[in-house]
């Protein structure tokens, strides 16, 4: 039997608007230990975690879970939270404070991958993965033996590193998701960075043939969009300061003042619309 590749188990799965969480071993297929998926928020399967981990001999791993892309195409929201919603999909990509507790206490899990994937259709957009280094703080409460990983999601801090390395996600967490809500996707970006950097972490973005990331580097977009919005908004102006300048021409502007202010408008939108399209053709 053939084995299936991650992404083809990952699209396959139903409810693409939910998370889902995986556990991928050296040479196996993925592994679903999600208990209950939700839109934003997953849960671990307790029972299949352990049975992979007992099936697999606690090998060290990877784990990998999916945050939806483009929501209010696929998923009822209410009109008052729709501006709440467009920007949180606008930095749908970037971990959680969660998502880094998770990973950081887990000594085992030596990788994390999140999978950004279509709410309507389920296709995935790409990938960004996060791994751990040498300088990576070792984690003291899940170490390689297999009963202490059943304590797994009980977040005390049992040791001053793994007390500190959930302080540290929850304040990471909770600036992160008011960022993303006020829509200052440079700001989320620049927090996840800063924290991969405080824990020594390393990550990369992989996107799939037809997607790139954007400017920010919060979400995958479809190739060429930002340049087309770039060119629509160039020509836009463009076409706005001729109108402007065209009405000093045929006589349509009566006294100085209004062609003085007709004359400045054109020129502003004429130096926005150069700005664009410098943009464009820089890209």
């Amino acid at each position: 039997m053939r084995k299936r590749s991650p992404r083809e188990i990952i699209e396959s799965k139903e409810g693409p608007h939910n998370e889902h969480a995986y556990f991928k071993f050296p040479r196996k297929e993925l592994i679903d230990i999600t208990k209950k998926p939700e839109v934003m928020r997953y849960e671990r399967n307790l029972k299949k975690t352990s049975s992979a981990l007992i099936a697999e001999r606690r090998k060290k791993y990877m784990e990998i879970h999916t945050h939806p892309a483009n929501l209010l195409s696929a998923y009822q929201i209410p009109k008052e939270e729709e501006n709440l919603y467009r920007n949180l999909e606008d930095t749908s990509l970037i971990p959680s404070g969660e998502d880094f507790a998770i990973f950081l206490r887990d000594g085992d899990e030596k990788s994390m991958a999140i999978a950004q994937r279509e709410a309507d259709t389920g296709k995935i957009r790409g990938y960004l993965i996060i791994r751990k280094t040498k300088e990576t703080p070792q984690s003291k409460i899940f170490p390689s033996r297999l009963l202490s990983r059943l304590k797994e999601f009980i977040f005390k801090p049992y040791h001053p590193i793994e007390g500190k390395m959930s302080v540290d996600s929850q304040h990471y967490g909770s600036k992160m998701e008011k960022a993303a809500e006020r829509g200052k996707k440079q700001h989320v970006f620049e927090l996840f960075d800063r924290f991969a950097s405080q824990y020594k972490l390393k990550y990369r973005f992989v996107p799939v043939e037809e997607y790139e990331l954007n400017a920010e580097k919060t979400t995958f977009i479809k190739k060429g969009l930002e340049k087309r919005v770039s060119l629509a908004f160039s020509i836009a102006f463009l076409m706005a300061s001729l109108f402007f300048s065209s009405l000093n021409l045929t006589g349509n502007v009566i006294g100085e003042s209004h062609l003085t202010s007709s004359n400045l408008l054109g020129g502003v939108l004429f130096l926005v619309g150069t700005i664009a399209a410098f943009y464009y053709l820089r890209k």
